[in-house]
This record gives structure tokens, sequence and C-alpha cells, in this order.
């Protein structure tokens, strides 16, 4: 399968479907989308990130020894937002690994305190950053702070719905 032929066409299910039936859980198909994900032009990254998201859907697993690689994309300048919304898409899917959660969290708090994003990269960045706090509950109070001071300044009704459902999310007693 061309999968750049088929990810440089129009976006959308049509699009996906065949890629993720592809890959379905094959570790070498899926290297293929990784490097276009890595090296491709910016549309071509946009469409392989929504890919990917509907991969992580499919087997969240598969995408487990390639946080390294999901990190250093969300760290680029030159990667658009639609791009790193994505990445984030998928991490809300995967149990990161600890070796990462520190880098991730980092990022996700990068994201939240940039008021420049787009409000919906702000967004998954709290719903990936909500998670993390929850499984290492010494994590919670600077969370809340940052949410605090995130709800002071910014009023998209996509950020504040996802404030709300963080602070629920890691006051919650129970399971990790």
């Amino acid at each position: 399968m061309d999968l750049k032929k088929i990810l440089s066409g129009g976006m959308g299910l049509s699009m996906v479907k065949p890629v993720v039936n592809y890959i379905q859980h094959d570790t070498e198909r899926l290297k293929e989308l990784l490097v276009l994900l890595d090296k491709g032009d910016i549309k071509l990254q946009h469409h392989t990130s929504y890919a990917l998201f509907h991969v992580a859907l499919n087997d969240a697993q598969l995408l487990l020894p390639h946080c390294a690689l999901f990190l250093n994309l969300l760290q680029r300048k030159n990667i658009h937002e639609s791009t790193k919304r994505n990445v984030l898409r998928c991490f809300q899917e995967l149990d990161c690994p600890e070796a990462f959660v520190g880098e991730l969290l980092e990022q996700c708090y990068l994201f939240m305190k940039n008021a420049a994003h787009a409000p919906a990269l702000i967004a998954f960045a709290i719903n990936v950053a909500a998670p993390i706090c929850k499984r290492y509950p010494e994590l919670i109070e600077e969370f809340l702070l940052v949410l605090k001071e995130l709800q002071q300044f910014h009023t998209a009704p996509s950020v504040l719905a996802c404030i709300k459902k963080a602070q629920k999310v890691v006051m919650k007693k129970g399971k990790h």
C-alpha cells in the first residue's frame, strides 16, 4: 500500500480506514506511517497524525515504543498545531511509560501556559496531563494551580470544560 499517496489526498474517515486496516497490529507497517509523520511536509504530517490517532484507537499498545518520537514532535517548532493536537490525542489513548511521563507533563504545561496556542491544543494538553497527575498524586497540587491560573485568563468554552473535567479527575478518590 502506498501510504504517502493515500495520506496526500483528502482527509477524513475514507482516508483513515484503509490505513488503519493496512497497519492493524503490524509494527513494520506502523514504522512506514511514522516515517511519514517524522519526515513529511506539514500537510502530510497533519494527515498522518490524524491517521495515527485512529491507529491508537485501534491498538494503542502498538504505539508505546514510539513515545520518544511523539515527544520530539510535540517539541518541534516547525510542526503545525493540528499535528501536535493529534499526537496529544494519541497520548490520551496510551498509558505513557514512566520514562516519558515527566517530559510529557512538562510539554503539556508549556502548551497550557501559552495563551498563543489554539484552545483545542490547550484542551488536549489538559486532558493528557490530568491522568498523569492522578497517577502521581504528589503532582496534583501543582496541576490544580496551573489550572486555576489558566482559568483566569482563558475563556474558550472547550478549555473551561476541560479544566472542570480535569479538576474532577484528579480530585476523585479511588483507583488510579
